[in-house]
């Protein structure tokens, strides 16, 4: 091959060479212009426990003198229902629940439908004589009926257990806490709502990955306590907070004397047959007036005493007796000697 032949072939693989370089410049130049499509990743609820609030609630016991609280702290978007409006209870009266907010877990689409916290007290027969026990519509055997586990939440040994409740389309899977204190059953549960995941059209949610709820309501359990205190008021404390004649004392009164007699409503509280008057000498008599209010209402009558506005008649001695509602708590008595002068 001559020179002339080899020089034309070196010519024509240089221009191939220099065009594919040039073409794979402008397509690596076409490409830096084209924008990268980012595809939002799901957003993490972060809960800082230093910007929660706390939620307190507290009972007081007028019979006993007991003061009864519980108190936790719960994110401040948190939506809180009182009384009838809360839900997720399953013994004795809701107190108060605490949930998730309506936008929680709103991307990417799951079967998520909420989450709870709800705190119950139930102090009626069946709730204290359940409050270790699953809940009746568990349908389990008597053997398995018992809470299978503890756990110590500040100071208290709590009994707790898993329950799942299923209901057109929905499944409600709950952590139950409770604990017996002075007369209560507290109970706290934990509460997942999520839709039957075969429901949704394929491809349009996947399942809700509960551990992300569950995380922030333990954390919310964990900051969990109950404190209770008795400031016992003595018997004589109520009567003189009433303005009430001394139990077991001797009036000695004159005839036609009016007076009041006032008496605790949470000891004697039966307000139309509270007074029992019996005469025990002479022909002395009580007889109850209605011109300063009605019986129990009378014009001394306040949120916590019954007052009774009585006359006395005749010479001799009345009896005056009143039957306690509450143990520990006598029966009032009072004697009233009547006469024309004292």
């Amino acid at each position: 091959m001559n020179q002339t032949k080899i020089n034309k072939i070196l010519i024509v693989v240089i221009i191939f060479l220099f065009g594919s370089l040039l073409y794979t410049g402008l397509v690596i130049k076409e490409k830096s212009k084209t924008p990268s499509i980012n595809i939002p990743s799901a957003p993490e609820i972060n809960y800082a426990p230093n910007e929660w609030k706390t939620w307190t609630d507290n009972f007081y016991s007028k019979s006993t003198g007991e003061n009864f609280s519980y108190k936790l702290q719960y994110p401040r978007d948190f939506d809180v229902l009182r009384g009838d409006s809360a839900s997720g209870g399953l013994i004795g009266d809701p107190a108060v629940q605490l949930a998730f907010p309506e936008d929680a877990f709103q991307t990417p689409r799951t079967n998520y439908g909420g989450a709870y916290l709800t705190i119950s007290i139930g102090t009626d027969k069946p709730s204290l004589d359940n409050c270790y026990k699953k809940p009746s519509h568990m349908k389990l055997p008597a053997a398995s009926a018992k809470f299978s586990d503890t756990q110590l939440i500040n100071g208290r040994i709590f009994y707790t257990d898993t329950f799942q409740d299923l209901a057109a389309g929905s499944v409600y899977d709950s952590k139950i806490y409770r604990v017996l204190v002075d007369g209560r059953c507290f109970e706290a549960v934990q509460t997942i709502h999520t839709g039957n995941i075969a429901n949704y059209p394929a491809g349009t949610a996947t399942e809700f990955d509960q551990s992300k709820a569950m995380s922030i309501l333990n954390q919310m359990l964990d900051t969990l306590t109950i404190t209770t205190s008795t400031n016992a008021v003595s018997f004589e404390q109520k009567l003189a907070a009433c303005n009430a004649i001394p139990h077991n004392s001797t009036q000695k009164i004159v005839a036609t004397t009016r007076l009041f007699i006032n008496l605790p409503k949470d000891i004697y509280p039966d307000e139309e047959h509270n007074l029992k008057f019996s005469t025990v000498s002479g022909n002395a008599r009580a007889v109850r007036l209605g011109n300063c209010g009605s019986s129990g209402t009378g014009c001394q009558s306040t949120p916590e005493c019954w007052s009774y506005y009585c006359q006395f008649d005749g010479n001799g001695e009345v009896a005056l007796s009143v039957k306690s509602a509450i143990k520990d708590m006598p029966d009032y008595f009072v004697r009233f000697i009547v006469g024309s002068t004292q």
